[in-house]
């Protein structure tokens, strides 16, 4: 290093007594070569390169950091050497947070202070590299002019004349074309007239200047810089990867939500991806697909609603992104693979990317389905079908502009690259309609404050638990930020299980217990089991749970996403007894690595006071007798269910029914007699008498044809199939720019709703525990994606999220009919003081195609399971009104948070 020292400018020995959050000694140096760097405040600059040496971490690249560092001073960066001198300490998580911190403080131009080379300003190019990596930075992978839709050059022109000229009204721009000639003028929208100024905002006669509110863009060529110099219409990524490591390194990608592209990764509550290199990952931020107005190096963020000077009131009006997603995500993911095949040095794990993104970058969901550039994307331009400018013949350059190619980083040597990703997450965004059975892992994080985010993360959570795809989903504390600090619901440390969890699937880590719970708010109690991976059925086994006599509680484990979660159903609770469970170091998860460390987690039954009941059988159910032995503020009828499905009424002697519940399957229950048994004397003996209300019969098939109606953008009829039967038959979908504020987070777009098909009018609590069984057929012309939904409807103006939505996504297939078939059982909500809302039977599909091949459902079914039932184990419980913990509280110790300060 001293070598280095004595070739290149240096500003040495910057000395921090503590790095701010792990409480240590810190250095930090700066090199640079004086004749070859343009450092400066602002976007698309010189950038700052901040190499952190002497860690506690394991290096992964093995080439020497002087000959890493010397080939970036000759690139023209500033190195920032970062000396964590070794402190044992220095280790992840906290330094990650630490990194972070000072980066922060470098960007804000703390440490330039007095130094007349660095200027004073914000400094956005940062890039933070562990010791021994390097940077491939500014790569183009992807072009709107070569690879985008057909209508995205003159969508930009478009938005420039309306949204992007009321917004950004105001600012200088130098209007001339390539020969000095002033350009077309126009009033503003808020009526003034054109007036020229020098590059200050002079008035002027020979001035070159204008206010944007004043330029008219003819075409493409008009949209430029405030400078004059063209708009970007490349998208760019960066690449931090180890050099010479040992073996092919897994990958992380940042699909960025920035309008910059390192900015991404350098909020203080994002120090994610910099978290990924210090885990031996090679890291990559990828260009989110701004309208290039939008971007940093532009004119910076603007949308068209509900700021002052819109004018379409479509608010994506920032984005083009909507419009190419499945091409421009895919293309970084073949560019990455294309690399690693192509570029010696960079030795990166083909099947191992993951890809993470915040809000609008989190829209990348797709990317974990098979083959996902087949997909539509989310929008069409008007006119066209979601066809490129190649698809188009539209080849020939034009000026500047490029013509249309082929998509990029297809094939290497005659071999097809894979656009898919490995392992996704979504923080606070993303889709749920690309989401099946062969869905790549998946984390999701939400905070129940984030509105319209929350609801589509419980969406995406639901399909992957009906899928069954490797999911984990946190609670995050704040809202609209990638996951941090402790679960609101579990208590484990989000930051810490977010690595476990994709260590596993992309490393092949042991699995880790991260969290316990045993919940006793809702009944039956319950007792979840969280890895961070996934756990077989047959290892699950392993676990016991005794009470203090050593004696096993007998239950049922069962696994959701892919055996992530387990959650266990006692069969018989003993009140009052404490428990423990035990996870052996035996358990092996499915990737057939075995636990890090075994794991034991106690809890305590809820108190309750216990009554013998006598039970004999009756013609038609059961006559229960006891005692009212003592007063209490609630009395509950508990049993164990064997079998059968049916309404179980509690009834007196007299015929006064007193209570109810709906049994859908085997487990234990309880039906509410607080009222009956508070209003009896004490002492008095009682019979009640218990029966099944429905016959055992064949439930009648309901046909919902006539009791559904079209989606706001379907055009709908009742119909007759190719066979003649009677359908619901959608022949096609209006293009959402038609109607730009209208329904525009649905592709695949509503095509019509049964409001009925449980009940009709809300649920309420009496309806708790029916099972319902809900089909139909359908009969496509032409492949494509559908998805069918029972969910919640609610005129509550608060979004409700919906914890056991129903949702499917299917691929049809043309000229077939096919049938969809699935259980729902009325569930407990998550939120007792609301009404349960109506439940809708909500189909939607792709238009792409529709209007000449249509879609056909028809047999639109709901059959309730009736049946006999069989109960056993009955008790009269009396306890307090509430012994649990309150909602959101845990049980369970939590780690301390690597996010507070020292």
């Amino acid at each position: 290093m001293e070598n280095l020292k004595s070739k290149y400018t240096v500003i040495d020995n910057i000395a921090l007594d503590s790095d701010g959050y792990i409480g240590i000694p810190v250095k930090l140096s700066f090199l640079f070569d004086k004749d070859n760097f343009s450092v400066a405040p602002g976007y698309r600059k010189t950038p700052i390169i901040i190499y952190v040496i002497n860690t506690n971490t394991e290096r992964i690249g093995t080439e020497s950091d002087e000959k890493i560092i010397s080939r970036m001073l000759d690139r023209g960066y500033v190195v920032t050497l970062l000396d964590y001198m070794n402190s044992p300490l220095a280790k992840v998580p906290r330094l990650d947070l630490s990194v972070q911190g000072i980066r922060r403080r470098l960007m804000d131009g703390e440490f330039f202070e007095g130094c007349d080379v660095f200027p004073n300003g914000k400094y956005t190019e940062t890039i933070v590299v562990p010791a021994g990596y390097d940077v491939s930075y500014n790569n183009v992978f992807w072009s709107f002019d070569k690879h985008g839709a057909d209508g995205d050059l003159e969508k930009i022109t478009e938005i420039w004349n309306n949204d992007f000229r009321g917004t950004k009204a105001e600012v200088l721009i130098k209007w001339t074309d390539s020969d000095g000639n002033r350009k077309n003028t126009q009033d503003g929208h808020d009526g003034s007239l054109p007036e020229w100024c020098d590059k200050y905002g002079t008035p002027s006669d020979c001035g070159e200047y204008i206010r944007v509110k004043h330029t008219k863009a003819e075409k493409i060529t008009d949209c430029v810089k405030p400078d004059g110099t063209p708009i970007e219409l490349n998208l760019y990524m960066h690449l931090i990867y180890p050099t010479n490591p040992e073996k092919d390194v897994p990958v992380m990608c940042l699909a960025n939500s920035s309008e910059d592209l390192c900015s991404g990764s350098a909020t203080a509550d994002r120090p994610h991806l910099l978290g990924f290199l210090f885990r031996g990952y090679a890291g990559v931020m990828y260009d989110y697909g701004y309208t290039p107005m939008a971007r940093l190096d532009s004119y910076g963020y603007f949308d068209g609603f509900p700021k002052s000077g819109y004018i379409t009131g479509d608010n994506p009006t920032y984005s083009m992104q909507f419009y190419n997603d499945k091409r421009i995500n895919t293309a970084a993911m073949r560019f990455i693979r294309y690399l690693s095949l192509t570029e010696d040095k960079i030795r990166l794990d083909r099947g191992a990317i993951g890809v993470y993104g915040n809000s609008k970058g989190a829209w990348m969901t797709f990317l974990g389905e098979r083959d996902p550039e087949k997909m539509q994307s989310k929008r069409m331009h008007k006119g066209h079908h979601d066809e490129t400018r190649y698809e188009n013949g539209k080849t020939a350059d034009e000026g500047i502009i490029r013509g249309g190619e082929e998509q990029p980083w297809l094939t290497c040597n005659g071999d097809k690259i894979c656009g898919e990703a490995n392992f996704v997450y979504s923080s606070c965004g993303g889709v749920d309609d690309a989401i099946t059975a062969e869905h790549c892992p998946m984390f999701i994080s939400a905070n129940r404050r984030d509105g319209s985010c929350y609801s589509t993360s419980n969406a995406m959570m639901n399909v992957s638990r009906i899928y069954d795809v490797p999911t984990m989903y946190v609670d995050i504390p704040l809202p609209h930020t990638i996951t941090y600090d402790n679960d609101l619901v579990y208590g484990f440390d989000t930051y810490e299980a977010f690595f476990d969890f994709i260590g596993y699937y992309l490393k092949g880590d042991a699995v880790k217990v991260l969290a316990a719970k045993f919940d006793k708010e809702h009944f039956p109690y319950t007792l979840t089991l969280k890895f961070s991976g996934g756990v077989s059925n047959d290892e699950i086994g392993k676990i016991k749970i005794t009470n203090s006599n050593g004696e096993i509680l007998n239950g049922s484990w069962n696994g959701v996403f892919s055996g992530v979660d387990w959650v266990f159903t006692p069969e018989i609770i003993e009140y009052g007894a404490e428990y423990e469970l035990h996870v052996p170091e035996s358990l092996v998860g499915k990737n057939g690595k075995k636990i890090c460390d075994s794991f034991s987690y106690k809890f305590n039954a809820p108190d309750a006071n216990i009554t013998e009941i006598s039970a004999e059988p009756e013609k038609d159910g059961l006559c229960v007798s006891f005692t009212k032995n003592f007063d209490a503020e609630c009395h509950y009828i508990e049993f164990a269910a064997q079998s059968g499905a049916n309404t179980l009424g509690i009834y007196t002697e007299s015929g006064v029914r007193v209570g109810a519940v709906n049994i859908g399957s085997k487990g234990q229950y309880r039906a509410d007699i607080t009222d009956f048994v508070t209003a009896l004397p004490f002492g008095s003996d009682t019979k009640l008498y218990l029966k099944s209300e429905f016959a055992k019969t064949e439930a009648s098939h309901f046909d919902f044809i006539e009791d559904t109606r079209g989606g706001s953008l379907a055009l709908y009829s009742i119909d007759k199939a190719p066979d003649g039967r009677a359908a619901v038959k959608i022949s096609g979908f209006k293009t959402v720019t038609e109607f730009p504020t209208e329904e525009f987070y649905s592709y695949p777009a509503r095509a019509f709703t049964c409001d009925s098909i449980i009940k009709a009018g809300p649920l309420s609590k009496s309806d708790l525990g029916r099972k319902f069984n809900i089909s139909m057929k359908f009969f496509d012309t032409v492949s494509r994606y559908i998805r069918v939904e029972l969910s919640h409807s609610t005129s509550r103006e608060d979004s409700i999220a919906d914890y056991n939505r129903n949702c499917y996504n299917i691929r049809t297939k043309a000229g077939v009919w096919d049938e969809i078939s699935f259980d729902y059982t009325v569930y407990e909500p998550m939120y007792e003081n609301i009404v349960l809302p109506i439940k809708q039977l909500i189909v939607s599909a792709y238009g792409h195609g529709c209007e000449e091949k249509p879609i056909y459902f028809t047999d639109i079914k709901s059959y309730e399971y009736i049946s006999d039932l069989e109960i056993s184990e009955i008790n009269l419980v009396s306890c307090a009104k509430s012994f649990a913990l309150p909602v959101g509280q845990s049980d369970i110790e939590c780690k301390k948070s690597p996010w507070s300060k020292k």
